[in-house]
Formats: structure tokens, C-alpha cells, sequence
């Protein structure tokens, strides 16, 4: 039996040019989930100091909400947080308002605790979708840069810039953009916020928790139960 030899060369260009088509469509979904939203963020391991970039892809659910309003003797203003999740993780939101009362600027914020957990961060410009119960708005300051010691600390720094520039510390009446840390983490409890100049005030907030044990057994006894049901059948 001949083979037809137009039929030999047809076949390999058709898996070939099937090959080819399937590569375009893996390449372009790929750079759709790897996008600029979500390259934009900066990793930021323990002991580093990195300058955040903004990114304001579509925020996710809120699972929490609070604004705090905080006071010292120097400057007076409210701290506004949030827990938005992303895909399986969170992200945690911060922002600072400084009031136009006070009578110095605000040079940076603080984040505990993140210990335990991985973190890179990158700021928002406009107002997140308000943020549920912070109440989030389009902040005009934004951060020069942030850092995390060793100890699950995570700030961001508003030095002092040019005047007018969107760089430099939060004056009287100002508001910052929103400050976001995003993690691994899969929970939250209240955590501890500060705002710093020279003084500082500190208010309740959200940072991520690791699970307890007995959280963990829990969930490894969930997920068994399906797998134990299946092995009964």
C-alpha cells in the first residue's frame, strides 16, 4: 500500500501549525494573569528596604473595614484600614489623613505584625471602590519608600519633597494614597498601627495571624473527610 506523500508532508505542518496556535493562546492568557497589576508589586523580605510602585488593579472583596481617628499633641488625623482579598491570600489597605488642624507633617506609617509571613507592597491612587467601612478616597501623597525589620514591621516613608510635588511628607490636610501590603496570608486578627513624626499615635488596625493548631487540624480534617467518603464508596 502507497502512501500518499501529499498527505505525509500535510499531516506534520497541520500538528505543527496546531502547535504553534496553542503557544500564542498559552503565551497570551499567561501575560494576562502576569499582567502590570500584578507585577507592580514590590517584594519586600524581612530586613529590606524597597520603593513602592503604583498599581490600582480591581480590588477584591473587603472582608474588614475600620477608620481609626488617632491624636497627639502635635497632629491630630485618621488612620483608615481594610482586608481585601486576593485570589486565595489578602492584601492588607492602610491610609492616613492627616488633619488640617495639626501642626506638623507626617512622615511615616507602620504595620504590625507580618512576621511568619511573605510580604511585597506597591500603593493605590485612587480610592480602592471606598474600601467598604474605611471609607477610602483618592489620596495625593505618595510613599518614597517602605521597609520590614525582623521583627514583622512593615512602614512606608513620606520624605520631604519639592512643594506641591505628589512626593513628600503628608502636610495638615492631606491624604495619603493607599498603602497596601500584600501577603500569603490566609486569616487576619486586629493588629497595631502607627503614624510617626516625631511623635507618634498608634490605633487598632488588621494584620495577618498564622493558624492555631487546633485551626489547622480542623482543616486537615475537612479536607480528609471528602477523600475518606470516596475511598467508602
Amino acid at each position: 500500500m502507497r502512501t500518499n506523500p501529499i498527505n505525509s508532508v500535510q499531516r506534520p505542518s497541520a500538528r505543527v501549525g496546531l502547535a504553534v496556535v496553542t503557544a500564542v493562546l498559552v503565551a497570551v492568557v499567561f501575560s494576562l494573569a502576569v499582567g502590570p497589576a500584578a507585577s507592580a508589586q514590590v517584594l519586600l523580605p524581612p530586613n529590606t528596604q524597597v520603593t513602592p510602585t503604583v498599581a490600582n488593579p480591581a480590588p477584591g472583596a473587603v472582608l474588614a473595614a475600620v477608620s481609626s481617628p488617632f491624636t497627639t499633641g502635635g497632629f491630630t488625623g485618621t488612620l483608615r484600614s481594610a482586608v481585601v482579598q486576593n485570589g486565595s491570600t489578602l492584601d492588607f489597605y492602610y491610609q492616613v489623613t492627616n488633619s488640617p488642624n495639626s501642626l506638623s507633617a507626617l512622615g511615616r506609617e507602620t504595620n504590625f505584625n507580618f512576621s511568619g509571613f511573605s510580604t511585597s507592597v506597591f500603593y493605590r491612587t485612587d480610592n480602592a471602590g471606598g474600601g467598604g467601612a474605611a471609607g477610602f478616597i483618592a489620596g495625593t501623597e505618595t510613599p518614597d519608600t517602605a521597609d520590614r525589620d525582623n521583627f514583622g514591621v512593615v512602614g512606608f516613608n513620606f520624605l520631604q519633597g519639592a512643594a506641591g510635588s505628589p512626593s513628600g511628607k503628608i502636610d495638615p490636610g492631606e491624604t495619603s494614597s493607599i498603602l497596601v501590603v500584600r501577603t500569603n496570608a490566609t486569616l487576619f486578627a486586629p493588629g497595631v498601627s502607627s503614624v510617626i513624626n516625631g511623635g507618634a499615635a498608634s490605633v487598632v488596625t488588621f494584620a495577618p495571624v498564622i493558624p492555631e493548631p487546633a485551626t489547622l487540624s480542623l482543616l486537615a480534617g475537612g479536607m480528609m473527610l471528602p477523600l475518606l467518603r470516596r475511598r467508602g464508596r
